[in-house]
This record gives structure tokens, sequence and C-alpha cells, in this order.
């Protein structure tokens, strides 16, 4: 199915750009990176490698060269997808999506526009334009595994980036392989910090980091996927593609080709990229808006929404600053949603076929900690607050150890303020500003939809200058 500009305008959220692009190629270098690189906590892009883009996903693929790692943790990265993102909320995620096996050698092969094939001899100076830019990188056929072309490419107005290897025997024995794929979204210690598919034959995978706001789903042209998670957060996941065989096996005669495609879908929801990938499998949708607020009236930025059909997820999502997420449902089925905001409960709704497709969601006003420290001299300073819950409270959680602010049950203020939400209870609350500066202990009870104010001075009790 191809998307359409408007359509694709309408899945990304209805939110309008000033401009639209064409399918765009270009070689990394100190002159396009700034411009072209995209922005997130995993972005690995370095002069040499490749962006393509359109007016709604940025793709980056490594360099093909057999030294190229995406970064410090991930390696053999050389010819594969290494950053991608949606242009409108750019978060990149990504650790590496390997096009076959995680060791694969790649070299450069050409580029194309519009179906026009291009050999370069300067490969690193590429700017190419026009309704649909690709990259094709090669590898030899080692042991079991056959030769390879992989080609990424990006089409105007496609909100995904596919990837189509032709995978050629060219020995003189017939080959035995399986299509199988690796992606890496690495997550640190926190092992529930990034979501992903179930290990089962689904017709798509997907992993989703709702803390930085990033999804990926990935599917297959005419093939289900069955999926198998890495043992730890930072192991590549499987994707093997079923044929109908025995794990996934491929024979190829001798001169015989085989063709893969996939399509790998950024968005910055859950709902979102499950809902293109809904369209691309020709599934009917019903456009669906939910808004939420606290009885006070303020819009509740980061709540979080789980669609259920028949108690089993199919996306979930965060709000956005104006308290509101859109996404997308299958047409004709009863569905709940489950709203829930820290401090602020949750709450059940459903969504049945015949309501409207707009929806108001009240929850209850949450409690507040507004924190105000200043240092000996009376100038606000750095410093890290430690939450823990007594008398049957539970710790709070605000995000994994991988967040900027919140991590666990510590919120990080770079100016000595922080006005955070907690759910009512008691809690013992540790205020420090590293070994130099006294600790200060101190115990609260927040209460629903009051607010709590904690303040001190951080004494500076050891000097540590040196004197002339």
């Amino acid at each position: 199915m191809r998307f359409t500009s408007a359509c694709c305008s309408l899945l990304v959220l209805l939110i309008s750009s000033p401009a639209l692009y064409a399918a765009e190629l270009v070689s990394v270098t100190p002159e396009t990176y700034d411009e072209f690189v995209p922005d997130g906590k995993e972005t690995d892009a370095i002069y040499g490698d490749y962006v393509l883009r359109n007016d709604d996903i940025v793709a980056v693929i490594a360099d093909p060269i057999p030294s190229r790692k995406a970064n410090m943790m991930i390696r053999f990265s050389g010819g594969q997808l290494i950053d991608l993102t949606t242009r409108r909320l750019r978060s990149d995620q990504l650790g590496s999506f390997y096009a076959g096996p995680v060791r694969l050698e790649y070299a450069f092969d050409s580029v194309s526009v519009d179906g026009a094939i291009q050999h370069l001899r300067d490969r690193y100076d590429v700017s190419l334009r026009g309704n649909q830019v690709g990259l094709t990188v090669t590898n030899r056929s080692a042991g079991d595994y056959p030769a390879s072309r992989v080609t990424y490419s990006v089409a105007d107005g496609d909100p995904y980036l596919t990837i189509e290897t032709v995978f050629t025997n060219d020995s003189s024995a017939p080959l035995v392989f399986s299509l199988q794929d690796h992606i890496r979204m690495d997550q640190s210690g926190d092992k529930t910090a990034i979501a992903k598919a179930p290990d089962e034959v689904a017709d798509r995978f997907w992993l989703y980091d709702p803390w930085f706001g990033q999804a990926y789903t990935i599917v297959a042209d005419g093939m289900p996927i069955a999926a198998k998670t890495g043992a730890d957060g930072r192991a590549a996941s499987v994707l093997r593609y079923e044929t109908g065989t025995p794990d996934g096996a491929i024979k190829l005669a001798p001169g015989e080709s085989h063709r893969l495609v996939r399509r790998v879908i950024p968005g910055a929801t859950l709902l979102e990229s499950n809902t293109i990938a809904a369209k691309l499998k020709g599934s009917d949708q019903k456009w669906v808006t939910i808004r939420v607020k606290d009885s006070q009236g303020r819009a509740l930025a980061g709540a979080e929404i789980d669609v259920l059909r028949d108690a089993s997820s199919i996306g979930f999502g965060r709000t956005r600053a104006d308290g509101s997420l859109q996404f997308a449902v299958p047409a004709g089925v009863n569905l709940t949603a489950r709203v829930s905001s820290l401090g602020s409960g949750e709450a059940e709704i459903r969504l049945a076929p015949t309501d409207a497709d707009a929806y108001d969601v009240t929850l209850p006003a949450a409690g507040f900690v507004m924190a105000e420290y200043r240092d000996d001299r009376g100038a606000r300073v750095p410093c890290k607050i430690q939450f823990y819950g007594r008398n049957g409270t539970r710790d709070p959680f605000f995000g994994p150890d991988s967040g900027i602010y919140g991590v666990h049950n510590v919120v990080y203020t770079p100016d000595g303020r922080a006005e955070q939400p907690l759910p009512p209870g008691k809690y013992d609350v540790i205020v420090s500003y590293g070994p130099e500066y006294d600790a200060i202990f101190d115990t609260i009870e927040i209460k629903q939809g009051e607010q709590t104010r904690i303040s001190g001075e951080l004494k500076r009790v050891v000097d540590t200058t040196r004197s002339e």
C-alpha cells in the first residue's frame, strides 16, 4: 500500500509541517551533518554514513566497511540501519537493525533515484532527491549463507523505510538457510524500560520506549514473523520470517534467487507505528482521540493510554503536552482504553464501534511536592531528591536509569527547584548535593490534589578548595 502525503500527514497525528520534502539521499559530511542527522539518545551517525529521508522519517545507514561500529557496544554495523525516527518528533532509540546475520560484511554497491541506478566513483559525495531514493549494499556468500543485495529505500509520502534483500546462490551446490533479521534496541538495567513484542508468531514485531517516545514496528510482505527476544537488555532480538518450512528455511538451487521485503516503521508511540502497520496489512481503521485532564482542569501530559481488545493490548502510548493522543484502532470492534497518570490513578473507557471518535477523560488531581533548596549563601543549587515510601506506601518510579531528571525514585534538579506529582502516602525524603554538603532528611505526607512544600539549606561543611 502506497501512502500519499495527505494520508501520511494524518498518520502522524495531523500535525502539519511548514514544507514537504521529496525523498532525499545524502552522505554524511561536515557540511550535511547538522541538517540531516536525526536527534535522539541513541543517534550514532558519523561522517561517511548515509541519510535517507522524506517529509515523515529520517534513517541512517552506516558506512558499509568492516570496521564500522554503531557505538562501543554494537559492532558489525557497516551497511546496516543504525538510526531511524520520525521527523516530527525526532527521538532515535534504535541500536541497529541487522539485515540478516549479525556478522555479515557489506560493501557499497550503488545508489538510485526514481529507479535509475547510479554506480559512483566518489560514494562519499552523494546528494540525490526524487520521488524515491535508495542505497544498495552487497555481501559475498559465506558458508551456507548466500550472497545478497540489500537495498534501503524511502519514497516521498511513505512513513516507513523499505528494506529489500535479494538472496542469490552463486555456488555450484544447493543452499539451505533461514530468513532472519536481528534488531537491537538496548535497554539499561531496567528490564522493563523498553517494551517488546512477545516471543510468538505474529503479523508484526515491535519495540517501544515510552520514556523517550519512540516505537518501531516491523512487517514483512506476505510472511508472519516469529520473534525471539534477546537474553538480556543488550542482546539482539531474532526475527525469523515464517515460510511454512521448519526454521523458516529457504532452499536455493545454484543460480536461483529469493526476494525478501520488510518495512521498518517509526512512531512516537506504539499506537502510531502499529496504526501504519495495520494500514499496510489492509486493516480497516477508525480514528480516535482521547483527551486527558485532571479534576482541576489541567491537561495531563505523559498520561499512558493502553488500548485493549479482549484483555489483550493492541498498543499503548503517552499523551502529548496538551493531554491528547490520537491514534487509529480496528473498525467495528469493541475495545477498552485504560488511562493512567502518576499520582492521579487510572480509569477505563469503552471504545465502541458506534461511539464518538473523541473522548474526554478526567482523573483525580494528583498531589504534588514542591521543592526548593539553596546553599548557605542563599543561592539555589543543583541537588538530588530521593523519595522512599513508608508505612505501606510504595517507592515511586519516575523513570528508568537512562532518564534525564527522573530516575527510579530520584528527582535530579539542576537549579534546586522541582515540582513532582506523587501518589498519596507518606515518604521519607533525602536531599543531597555531593560529599562537601550536609544532606537534609525529611518526612512528608502527600494528599490527593494538594501541594506539599519542602525546602531547606544545604550547608557546606567540608571545603576542599586549596589555598594559594
